[in-house]
């Protein structure tokens, strides 16, 4: 069988590939096709073979996917209703992939299912750092504070305290994972092994677990207490723009990107997190196995959250510039912390 899209598949055994290539549907468009809507519920996620599509929110162009490129991934390993409309943009030959067949694959254990993971990851990451550039090609001439100063912290020890942090082991780390929206469909067995990989830590008020501006190392699970999304202001004060419950998640970019954090998390009260390395996720990752694709997918569910909400704040953010109002310095800070905590899933 001839493999259409080798660049993505290359290296795994024909037989396998043979057999997970019938769970897709080739379908064939002219240019000017509106694939995809936004707003609608859909499960399918696309594979561009040849051709290119325009991806938009509003009259706001987000980006151009070329042949190799997946679309609609967000639907297909987490949320269905869609984040952006879809266009083709020239003739398109398409692999088109529903939940029902991505749930055989993965069942089945297939490499074209890890292979599909790993390229989606891959894909959402890209895009969010290149929401990040947009956020801070858009604040030029509004500049918002890049880095934490020794008054910010000074400003935050008044806001909630001293700070303090300490190791801590009384978590049932998969009961923590099960609470979340990232983590709440997956296997005990997968969970156990993510959070064996896992530590635990206790903060006190006022502690900084993520530092805007600073290279981040660590993604953050909220246990227990509450955690404020902060960031530096133009003037050099600090603005709260959300507050986090147990449950939500934060500082995943640092697992798979070397930008700066965005935005600055601060503890409210007495807070315990579990947290995730950088080296442990990369290991995680790499497993061809239903633990490795539990953590891949866990983490295409809260990043394409955050991508959705960060693309909806710089879409309104470009329909002000066009009318030639007044800039929206918060909606630009928003979006800016919607790169780094996943606020659109609060």
């Amino acid at each position: 069988m001839t493999v259409s899209v080798p660049a993505l598949f290359e290296g795994i055994p024909d037989l396998h590939l043979e057999w997970a290539m019938e769970r897709f549907t080739r379908i064939e468009l002219d240019s000017g096709v509106r694939l995809i809507e936004e707003g609608e519920s859909d499960e399918d996620m696309l594979i561009l073979e040849s051709g290119g599509l325009d991806v938009l929110t509003g009259d706001t162009h987000l980006g151009t996917a070329v042949p190799g490129d997946l679309v609609g991934e967000a639907a297909l390993f987490g949320y269905p209703v869609r984040t952006a409309s879809v266009v083709t943009s020239s003739p398109c030959s398409i692999l088109l992939l529903n939940r029902a067949g991505y749930q055989e694959l993965r069942e089945s254990s297939s490499p074209v299912a890890w292979r599909l993971e790993q390229r989606a990851l891959d894909l959402v990451t890209d895009r969010l750092r290149t929401v990040g550039e947009r956020i801070g090609k858009a604040s030029e001439g509004t500049p918002v504070s890049s880095h934490a100063t020794q008054g910010l912290f000074q400003r935050v020890s008044r806001m909630f305290g001293a700070g303090g942090q300490k190791r801590t082991d009384h978590l049932d780390l998969p009961f923590v994972l099960r609470q979340t929206r990232m983590f709440s469909d997956a296997p005990p067995d997968a969970l156990r092994i993510v959070g064996e990989q896992m530590e635990q830590f206790g903060f006190g008020p006022g502690a900084f677990l993520c530092t805007q501006g600073e290279l981040g190392e660590t993604f953050f699970v909220l246990a227990s207490g509450k955690v404020e999304v902060l960031i530096g202001t133009p003037d050099g004060g600090v603005e709260p723009l959300a507050q986090l419950q147990p449950g939500a998640s934060f500082g995943q970019m640092a697992l798979v990107s070397d930008e700066p954090r965005m935005a600055s998390c601060v503890a409210v009260d007495k807070v315990t997190v579990a947290t995730l390395s950088r080296e442990a996720f990369q290991a995680l990752r790499a497993r061809d196995d239903l633990a490795g694709s539990v953590l891949r997918v866990a983490l295409l569910r809260s990043l394409s959250e955050q991508l959705a909400y960060a693309n909806g704040q710089l879409a309104q953010l470009d329909w002000v510039a066009r009318s030639r109002s007044k800039g929206d310095v918060r909606r630009l800070m928003m979006a800016s912390a919607g790169v780094e905590a996943n606020l659109g899933g609060r």
